[in-house]
């Protein structure tokens, strides 16, 4: 295979990859999480079956990845590990689709964006002890409430400040 059909390849994967998160992302704010069926999922991307299975394990799979970017950069920025600016920009995407984040990181898909959370943070810095999981356990239950607060309202605030929020108190955890 030469450099041109593998980037033809991956093209044709980021769109396959594509249809399917969109179909998700529609999906997701028209009925409740725990009665979306990857069936649906695969009828709304009009993609096939093993083609789906060829990308996600699940739906929970496919929510995670669909995390998985921002959700490192939220967990990078616990560790002091993120520049502010790129936080904002996380935010931001959080904010300008608050509609779809309102849905997701409450009732039964909160779950899996807690999950995913934990495991960024732990990506981020690995736990070796009680305290550290307790600490993962801590940060990623408070900032899937504090974004889910800020995403419908109840946390009047903007991007900037929010970020210097995470940026000043979660980093306290971390001394």
């Amino acid at each position: 295979m030469d450099i041109e059909e593998i980037q033809q390849l991956d093209r044709r994967v980021l769109r396959t990859r594509n249809l399917i998160f969109n179909a998700f992302s529609e999906l997701v704010q028209s009925c409740r999480y725990d009665e979306l069926q990857t069936a649906m999922i695969i009828d709304r991307a009009g993609v096939g079956r093993s083609t789906f299975y060829d990308h996600f394990s699940s739906k929970d799979d496919l929510l995670k990845q669909s995390l998985k970017v921002p959700f490192t950069t939220l967990a990078l920025a616990c560790h002091g590990k993120c520049e502010k600016e790129h936080l904002i920009l996380v935010l931001n995407h959080f904010w300008e689709r608050r509609s779809l984040a309102r849905v997701i990181l409450q009732g039964p898909s909160q779950v899996v964006a807690e999950s995913s959370l934990k495991e960024a943070l732990n990506d981020a810095a690995p736990v070796i002890s009680v305290p550290d999981n307790i600490s993962v356990i801590m940060r990623s239950t408070g900032l899937i409430a504090i974004l889910s607060d800020w995403v419908t309202g109840k946390l009047n605030t903007n991007s900037q400040e929010l970020a210097d929020w995470i940026l000043a108190e979660m980093n306290i955890c971390s001394e």
